[in-house]
């Protein structure tokens, strides 16, 4: 029995760990991001970031992984040739920037047009979201025509 724990703390001292932080396009740490190491088209280990972006796996064999990461409205995100290192933790750093998922934007187009039908150039649009509880419409957004 004591071999056995022996071997398996031995096992242990001898993998790796990688760590980072996921962000945004404007440098925004994005927190419950889904990241997964891979290999050969199989996870081996999952976690999520934290309300930081920060995220951390250990007991990792040597070797080289992919890594993912996912979260809804972001588009997929995968490092390749990540090397794990025995006994070394791998920053990644500012290495992992997700972009949003062009798929969850919305396009308005439309035209702005004064009383008698003749279109009107400079006019202020805004983009307000309608909430159904009642409260204050949140302001997504604005631009001129």
């Amino acid at each position: 029995m004591l071999l056995s724990l022996l071997g398996a703390a031995v096992l242990s001292q001898e993998t790796g760990s990688v760590k980072g932080k996921v962000r945004n396009e404007k440098g925004n740490r994005i927190p419950n991001v889904n990241v997964a190491i891979r290999k050969n088209g199989k996870d081996l280990k999952k976690t999520r970031t934290d309300n930081k972006g920060r995220f951390i796996l250990r007991g990792i064999e040597p070797g080289y992984y992919q890594l993912a990461f996912e979260k809804p409205g972001y588009s997929l995100g995968v490092l390749k040739n990540v090397q794990i290192k025995s006994k070394k933790t791998n920053n990644l750093r500012d290495r992992l920037i997700l972009t949003v998922d062009d798929g969850t934007l919305v396009i308005v187009r439309g035209s702005v047009f004064n009383q008698f039908g003749t279109s009107v150039r400079g006019a202020k649009i805004e983009i307000e979201e309608i909430r159904s509880n009642k409260k204050k419409p949140k302001r997504i957004g604005s631009g001129y025509t």
